[in-house]
């Protein structure tokens, strides 16, 4: 790697080959095992020594300094439109979850993984729930079918209500927008900490975005 003496890099197990065929080749599951390995590293308790771990993604582009508003108490994380409270999930929340009730699906919140400003204590207490449940989530016939590619980040959420920790929500912690997003100005990045470069984003050549679904005579994508 590029300089591993500034950016440390701590080399951790995949899932095996076949982990990943049981699981219908959802590797997002390495997310939270990865996460599970680097807490238990000579690396996490020995060389950071910092209280708080910021987990981001590799298609975040970091856009302003971003200040550390998380507690001790309350995590900080983004608020996912696509992950609010769905009482069409509520009976298998509660497969998952049986303590949290019928309602328990109203106090998983909006959350994911990533990004994630979160007291390495509370990240020990969450860690092996979220990976747990994001397997027993994808195990479950319903509930991988309800929620497809972001059941990794209801792992987290879910595991999260389940040892009751309560994260700050911030909206403006990044942007997802792409070039077709609603209502969208060239203000659009103002105040935000995160681009998330997740969408591909597509103009014509005289500058006029390209309509959705569609690719344009300029493009950027990941």
């Amino acid at each position: 790697d590029v300089g591993p003496d500034e950016v440390p890099t701590l080399h951790v197990k995949g899932m095996s080959m076949a982990e990943v065929q049981k699981f219908s080749w959802y590797t997002v599951l390495n997310r939270p095992l990865s996460v599970l390995q680097w807490l238990a590293s000579a690396e996490a308790q020995q060389r950071v020594t910092e209280d708080y771990v910021f987990i981001a993604e590799t298609d975040h582009v970091f856009l302003r300094p971003i200040p550390n508003t998380a507690t001790p108490e309350a995590p900080v994380a983004f608020h996912f439109g696509y992950m609010n409270p769905n009482p069409a999930f509520a009976p298998f929340i509660r497969r998952m979850w049986p303590e949290g009730g019928d309602q328990g699906y109203l106090a998983v919140q909006p959350i994911g993984p990533s990004p994630l400003i979160i007291h390495k204590a509370q990240l020990q207490q969450v860690a092996p729930e979220w990976n747990a449940l994001a397997r027993k989530l994808k195990l479950d016939p319903e509930a991988s079918k309800a929620l497809g590619w972001v059941t990794e980040m209801w792992g987290y959420a879910l595991a999260a209500a389940k040892v009751g920790v309560k994260h700050t929500v911030n909206a403006r912690f990044q942007t997802e927008a792409a070039h077709n997003s609603p209502g969208l100005t060239e203000h659009f990045i103002d105040g935000v900490g995160i681009f998330h470069f997740t969408y591909g984003i597509e103009y014509m050549l005289d500058g006029t975005p390209c309509p959705p679904w569609n690719i344009g005579q300029w493009s950027l994508d990941k």
